[in-house]
C-alpha cells in the first residue's frame, strides 16, 4: 500500500466522521437507510499551505498514480494512521511567489 506524500499539512486541516449510509427508495415511496460499515470512517480535508512547486507535483504525482487505490495517511490533526481513498483529485491554488496551496479531498478509516 502506498503512502501520502510527507508534505506539511496546515492547521486548517479538518478530519470529519463520514457516514457510510446507502439510501434508496421503495417503489412505494418509502425512504430506507443502511448503514454500510461498523467500522468508524473518516473523512479529511486535507490543507496544505504555502507549499513549493516540488511539493504540489509530488501530491499530484501521487494521486495521478493511486487515486484508485488505497493508501496510509498519516493525519498530523491526531497522529493516527488511515487507509484512504481519494474522493478527487487535488485543487492547487498559486498563493504567489513560487508557492501554492493544494486541498485533497480523501475517505478513510
Amino acid at each position: 500500500m502506498a503512502n501520502y506524500p510527507t508534505v506539511p499539512q496546515s492547521r486548517d486541516s479538518s478530519k470529519k466522521l463520514y457516514d457510510v449510509v446507502k439510501v434508496s427508495v421503495a417503489s412505494n415511496g418509502t425512504v430506507r437507510a443502511k448503514t454500510e460499515s461498523t467500522a468508524d470512517t473518516f473523512s479529511f480535508d486535507i490543507i496544505h499551505s504555502m507549499i513549493s512547486t516540488v511539493d504540489k507535483d509530488i501530491i499530484l504525482a501521487h494521486h495521478n498514480t493511486d487515486k484508485n487505490s488505497v493508501f496510509t495517511f498519516d493525519y498530523n490533526g491526531d497522529g493516527d494512521s488511515y487507509a484512504c481513498i481519494y474522493l478527487g483529485r487535488p485543487v492547487e491554488r498559486w498563493a504567489g511567489a513560487g508557492v501554492w496551496d493544494v486541498s485533497t479531498a480523501m475517505v478513510g478509516s
